[in-house]
């Protein structure tokens, strides 16, 4: 009798044992479609969101905890523009995996073109902790800064991302917005041509510029970048607007009108 009981309890082992290899190998074989599937939709063309969202849809409803997937695909619903779905995949992200430098980036991406630069500012936090060297994360808070006109901390922020990626020319300008909006014109005019000199078809860099040496006095100067943000982006008002000013200023009064009445030509 023990012996008959000692063979059931082992047949039992057996056969526990044998589902869950069972259910080992099924739940390889899920994740393998589930890579395939994400696969695809990676593959997809990069405006063709619907494409992308089909895929990481099925390879989630394969795999739920697949926090790649949510955050592709809330890539995929920020480009087709719905940003609440976005907002809710970034979220399942970060939920599967609190280390997800990526989804913390992307939410407060989406936060800010929400209009919440606060919750955006938290998520650029989570982000740069998790990351310090991500520079974009601080490009990302630092605007979020300007929104909430925290100048000093927008500068910092700009700043920092230079220091980890010198050439990139977006850290510069937008440190020139923050001078600027500061009345720091001689350094806005320093980054806005930093700005210049690593990209010159930078038309708005050209019309900031401008408008720091129009407050500086420098008409010569702000005719010149004026005209070449013109040139870029002729059907731009601001251009027109700003020149006009500087033409008053040095008392040709006809190219001032003329350049008024082409700005409401444009509106």
């Amino acid at each position: 009798m023990k012996l008959l009981f000692f063979l059931a309890a082992l047949c039992s082992v057996c056969v526990s044992s044998a589902a869950a290899q069972e259910k080992a190998v099924l739940s390889a074989e899920a994740e393998m479609r589930a890579v395939a599937l994400f696969d695809r939709a990676t593959a997809c063309d990069a405006d063709d969101v619907y494409c992308q969202i089909s895929n990481y849809t099925k390879a989630i409803a394969v795999h739920p905890q697949f926090a790649q997937a949510y955050n592709n695909r809330g890539t995929a619903f920020k480009i087709s523009g719905d940003l609440d779905r976005a907002l809710k995949d970034y979220a399942r992200a970060i939920e599967l995996d609190p280390q997800f430098t990526q989804a913390f980036y992307n939410r407060a991406v989406v936060l800010a073109a929400k209009g919440d630069p606060a919750g955006a500012i938290r998520d650029f936090d989570a982000a740069i902790a998790l990351s310090p060297e991500l520079f974009l994360s601080y490009i990302g808070r630092g605007n979020a800064w300007l929104k909430l006109f925290e100048l000093d901390k927008a500068v910092a922020d700009f700043g920092k991302a230079i220091s980890i990626a010198p050439g990139f020319v977006g850290s510069f300008y937008s440190r020139g917005l923050a001078y600027l909006y500061k009345s720091d014109y001689d350094r806005a005019a320093a980054d806005f041509g930093k700005a210049i000199e690593l990209n010159p078809e930078f038309a708005f860099a050209y019309l900031n510029r401008g408008i720091c040496f129009d407050k500086r006095g420098q008409n010569e100067k702000a005719l010149a970048d004026l005209n070449k943000f013109i040139e870029l982006s002729p059907d731009d008002v601001r251009g027109y607007r700003a020149r006009a000013e500087v033409f008053l200023k040095i008392g040709d009064k006809a190219k001032a009108d003329a350049d008024k009445r082409k700005s409401l030509e444009l509106e």
